[in-house]
Formats: structure tokens, sequence, C-alpha cells
């Protein structure tokens, strides 16, 4: 037989709760007495997810997260002790004293002897696990004779049957299941004899340990095969009905936070270098830095037209009409174009890369990326606000940068009507028609005669850092003059009076086949996006 003794502190949370005890344990000692009760195969009478290997040693794991020399997981492994038939828990209190009511924490030890699970031969943990099962059936059994009959109350009799046929009902399930297999057990017949594979997942249950929460920090820590310790929270002689309680109040009560929280949280509580320190181990740890990254620019940066203007979960906006702000995801999709135009705008690639087409050079994605994203210039950002910064000072002037031109009359909206550009999904296809318009003039405006003579001009300046320097001129103002002229095409009344809801794929074409004939000049008298 094995045994551990283990050094830590006994407490009590409430007079009636179970005894803990914490301390402090490597990956690899928590694995040699705590098993897992799996919801697998056979056994779906048990509580516990099964392990996700890729939550364990995929790219964004566990495994890899304790690679990181400076991560470490504060957060304690919390699992059920319990002498089983083959294993023993011994508890010694200093001093001979067993936490009392008044909750004050004792030391002690645990001693937890067991013995080699990986080499208990198959027809032992059979015999093991059928008692083990056998001993809870009797107890349950017991507990119910025993049981005080509830008082007869008074109101719908039938009413009172059906709950009480419900409460049967799920006793039972779990119960029949147990028996089942206990009856599995003892089959030997090819189609009725549980596999291997089955009685090595039963097999947990012998073990006085069994992990409740955490198990993919322990085994992701386990595989670097190096001491890696761990707080421990252990619930004493834990039930097994307290182990599922605790298991679904730890699920149930974890919420978790939601990629706006989390960009409001990176971009608000640190500052640039902040997060340049931390970049590789957020994206080891699996966070979306990039996303963090557009949306602390476009929502948290005081320059930005949308500054305190989306919805990052945690607080109510400037405009107070405007409780939600605008859709986190719909603001993300819109700045992503101009941060990373390789995945999602061809035509600002190529427009950056005729920035950086210098004489004798070749131009990759990873040098237009490269360009627009690298800090503290943030040319993706100075692009963002090129347009943006231009589309508020037009409609703010209207009185249309604001949620509550929705048909109420205001100072700014005297007849009550109703203007519809600030919303996320208007303004998401409203850059969507630019970018298209971009995209259809871009011979016209990048490779005319009379432009490429521009820039042939530039190429003739002696220094390097001179001729793009140039080009970036060249190239932004003729960006900006696409820019203005498309603005010019849509005075306020564009705006006014759309149709319900657009917010869904059907609508998202509407809106921009209306703003694309808008921009060529067609009528729009009778358009979909007003029906």
């Amino acid at each position: 037989m094995n045994s551990l003794t283990l050094k830590g502190t006994f407490f009590k949370q409430n007079s009636k709760s179970p005894v803990l005890f914490s301390c402090i344990l490597s990956a690899d000692e928590i694995l040699k007495f705590c098993g897992v009760a799996r919801k697998e195969g056979q056994s779906t009478h048990q509580y516990q997810r099964v392990l996700d290997q890729g939550r364990v040693t995929g790219e964004n794991g566990t495994s890899n997260f304790f690679r990181q020399p400076e991560n470490c997981s504060p957060t304690a492994i919390v699992i059920g002790l319990k002498s089983t038939k083959v294993s023993k828990i011994e508890y010694k209190y200093e001093n001979g004293k067993e936490p009392k009511d008044d909750m004050l924490p004792v030391n002690g030890e645990v001693i937890v002897t067991f013995p080699d699970f990986l080499t208990m031969a198959t027809d032992e943990a059979r015999a093991k696990i059928k008692e083990e099962i056998l001993s809870r059936l009797s107890k349950e059994d017991q507990e119910i004779e025993e049981e005080e009959p509830y008082p007869a109350e008074t109101g719908d009799e039938n009413e009172e049957e059906d709950d009480e046929d419900d409460t049967d009902a799920l006793d039972g399930m779990h119960e029949s299941r147990l028996r089942n297999i206990v009856q599995k057990i003892d089959d030997q017949t090819p189609e009725g004899k549980l596999s291997d594979e089955d009685i090595g997942v039963l097999k947990e249950m012998l073990k006085p340990g069994l992990i409740i929460d955490g198990q993919h920090r322990v085994f992701g820590a386990a595989s670097l095969g190096r001491k890696h310790p761990f707080v421990i929270c252990a619930i004493c002689d834990s039930t097994w009905q307290e182990q599922v309680f605790q298991f679904c109040i730890l699920n149930l009560k974890a919420v978790p936070i939601s990629k706006p929280f989390v960009s409001s949280v990176i971009g608000l509580s640190l500052n640039t270098v902040e997060i340049q320190s931390l970049s590789q181990r957020l994206i080891a740890s699996g966070l979306n830095l990039q996303d963090a990254l557009i949306m602390q620019q476009i929502g948290m940066n005081a320059d930005s037209p949308f500054y305190e203007r989306i919805d990052f979960k945690h607080k109510k906006r400037r405009d107070a009409e405007d409780e939600d702000g605008l859709g986190y995801q719909t603001m993300l999709t819109c700045g992503k174009k101009w941060y990373s135009p390789s995945k999602h705008s061809s035509v600002l690639k190529k427009i950056i890369k005729l920035i950086l087409k210098t004489p004798g050079t070749k131009v990759g994605k990873t040098d237009i990326e490269k360009y627009l994203q690298d800090r503290p210039d943030n040319r993706w950002y100075m692009f963002f606000k090129f347009f943006w910064d231009k589309v508020k000072e037009k409609y703010e002037t209207d009185g249309l940068w604001k949620v509550d031109n929705l048909g109420e009359k205001t100072e700014d909206n005297k007849l009550g009507r109703k203007y519809n550009l600030y919303t996320a999904v208007v303004l998401e296809e409203f850059q969507n028609a630019f970018f298209k318009k971009l995209t259809s003039s871009y011979e016209d405006n990048f490779e005319s005669d009379e432009f490429k003579e521009k820039l042939e001009k530039a190429n003739s300046l002696k220094k390097l850092e001179e001729v793009q320097a140039k080009r970036e001129e060249i190239i932004i103002e003729k960006f900006l003059d696409i820019r203005t002229r498309f603005l010019n095409k849509f005075p306020k009344d564009k705006f006014e009076s759309f149709k319900g809801s657009l917010n869904q794929s059907e609508g998202r074409k509407i809106l921009l086949r209306y703003f694309e004939k808008v921009t060529n000049g067609e009528s729009t008298s009778n358009d979909a996006v007003f029906r």
C-alpha cells in the first residue's frame, strides 16, 4: 500500500458545512491518489466532464499555459476526500482540536493510504467496484427507509401525487443505473461484459480523492513532467451528493466573461507598454489580443469618433439614452478591415502596397501588416480615423451622430423625422459601401497616367525614406479626396426613415445595395430599405 501525509489547515465556513482542508500539492502528487468521476463510456451516472485533450495539450491548452515561465494558476484545485473499499483517509488535528462551529482554522494532517491503481488486477478492480457501488446502494436504501414521512398537507391531492412521481422517477433513474452497472460487472458474455476501458473509468471511484474542479489544469501541469504545486481545497469525508452539488455550483455560478469585457479590461487596465509585455502570455493563454488591441483604439481612445460609444458590457455609455451602446462585434468587424486588410480588405491592401512599393523593393503581406500595425504609429488607426472622423464631423453637425434621432422631435429634429445612421449595422454597411467605391474607382484614381507621373516624381528623390514618405503623402491625399467625394453623395436625408430592423443577412444586403445606388447616383425613391 502507498501512503501520503498531507500537512495543512482544517477549517469550516458554516456551522453545518463540511470540514475543509487546505494544503499544497504538486500535480503528480494529486494524481497519485485522486481520480476523476467522468461521464464516459458506461459511467453515465458520474458527474465530471470527459477530459478534453485539446484543453490539456492543444495550442491554447493548460500545458502550454504552464510552459510560460511567468504564468501561474492561483485558484485552488477542489477535491473530495473519502475512504473507499480499498483506500483509507485519516485526519489528525493539532492538539486533537477538530474544527468546531466557531470556524477557527486548525492545523493538522491528512493521511491517505491507497493501493497502486495502475497495477491493480482487472478482476480485483471489478470486485472492489462492485462492492463500492453496492455499499452506496445499501446506504441509499437505508436512508430512504429511515426518512420520516412528510406530514399530510392540504391542497390538491393530484398535484401532490405528481410531485411525488417526479421525485421517484429521478431517484429510480440513478438507482437503476447503478444496479445496471453491477449486473454488467457480473456479466461475462461478450455482448454484455464491461470493457477494460469501462473498468478503468469506474476504477476512479475507488480512489480516496476525486477532482471536483481543476482536472484540466492538473493534467496539463503533470504532462510537463516536473513538480508543479497547486493550492488544494479538499472537502473532508465528502459524500457523493456533496461532490455532485459542488461540481454543479462551481460550474453554474462561474460566469464566463465576455469578449467585450475582456477587451475593456485590457484597454482600460493596461497601458501600451504593459500590453506589449503581456502579449505573448495572453496569446499563449488563448486570448485574442488582436481584437482587444483593435477595440482599445476604437472604443477607448479619447480621440476616436466612437470613444465611449461601444457596448463593452461593463458600464453605460456617455449617451444616457444609449444604454447598450453600439454593438461590440459589429464595430470589431469594422475595425478589422483597417487593421488587417490582407484578410478583410483587398483594396486597402493594394493601396498600402502602393505606398510601400518603392523602386527595387518587394512588398508582401508581412510588410503591409507591419506598416499598418506597428506601434506607436498605428497607421491602421490613422486610416480608420481618416474616414470616420470626417463621417462624425459631417453628421454630428447635422445632428445624426447620436442614437436619439429615431423619430422624436428635438432641437435638431424639429419635424420628428427618423434618421438611421447611428446604429452599428448601418455604420458597418456604410463603411462597406465606401470600400466598394474604393475598389470600383481604384483604376481611375490610382492607375491613371497623371497619378503614376506623381509617383514617378516621388521615386526620383534621393533617400528611400523620402521616397516612401512622398508616396505616402500622394496616396493619402488621393484617398482623402475619394472619401470626401463619397460622403458628399450622402446628405442628411439619405439616412431618413429606413424600415424596421435591418440587422440580419437580407437586411444588410438591402442596406449595402441602397448605399451603392446613392454612390452611383441611381434613383432610390422606392428602394427596399424604405419598405
